[in-house]
């Protein structure tokens, strides 16, 4: 009977540092995870215009969306955020909104797109979880003080 728990895993070098690692299944040398990462920065800084287009087919498959499904649906906003109208998407550009309770985890299936939102409003409906009461909860809130302050 052999011991299983005597094996010893020869370790494999990071092409890249020479850092051991356990070995790769792949044929392939593999990289560890700091000089990959470090490469893809590289590569994204000399490739900016590829790098965009390649997030933005990403972002448009893991929506559930062609590029002129989005294009469609953008042309119909006025290329204007669906909430607030602003035609400057802020922080990390525009957010394709989709109703969380159709599609809470991975790819989503592109029939429960709402909208494109700005970064702001895009995070607001997250944080007020996009439940409908709440907002308006918050906006009876608003408006009461907005009046309160008014009458000084």
């Amino acid at each position: 009977m052999s011991d299983t728990s005597s094996r010893t895993v020869s370790l494999s070098h990071c092409p890249g540092c020479g850092a051991e690692k356990e070995p790769s299944r792949l044929a392939v040398p593999t990289y560890c995870v700091q000089c990959r990462n470090a490469a893809n920065i590289a590569w994204r800084t000399r490739n900016p215009e590829a790098d965009r287009a390649a997030r933005r087919r990403d972002n448009l498959s893991r929506n559930g969306l062609t590029p002129n499904a989005y294009d469609a649906i953008f042309d119909a906003q006025g290329h204007r955020c669906g909430i607030c109208g602003t035609d400057k998407p802020g922080g990390r550009g525009w957010h394709i909104d989709h109703d969380h309770r159709c599609c809470p985890e991975g790819r989503r299936c592109g029939k429960c797109m709402r909208g494109i939102l700005c970064h702001g409003c895009n995070v607001g409906l997250g944080m007020f979880q996009d439940d409908p009461d709440r907002l308006l909860a918050a906006a009876a809130y608003l408006t009461a003080w907005t009046q309160k302050v008014s009458e000084r």
